[in-house]
């Protein structure tokens, strides 16, 4: 499944608001975002029994935790 970009990108910004406490969308690079819509559709071709909420807030948070996999 390739991720809609639009689609993943207010994921994105909706659950970092959740991780930052923040009531306003983050200002995340173009090259951040792509990053993200990369790890997204990495996880979802690894674990495609995973839950789309799932993937989106495992990717988001290991990206604000600067986690690697």
């Amino acid at each position: 499944m390739k991720p809609d970009s639009a689609f993943f990108k207010k994921q994105i910004q909706a659950v970092a608001r959740t991780y930052t406490n923040s009531e306003m969308d983050l200002p995340l690079t173009e090259e951040e975002e792509a990053q993200l819509l990369h790890g997204m559709q990495q996880k979802l071709e690894a674990e495609p029994e995973m839950e789309l909420h799932e993937v989106v807030h495992d990717v988001v948070y290991r990206f604000f935790a600067d986690q690697e996999e």
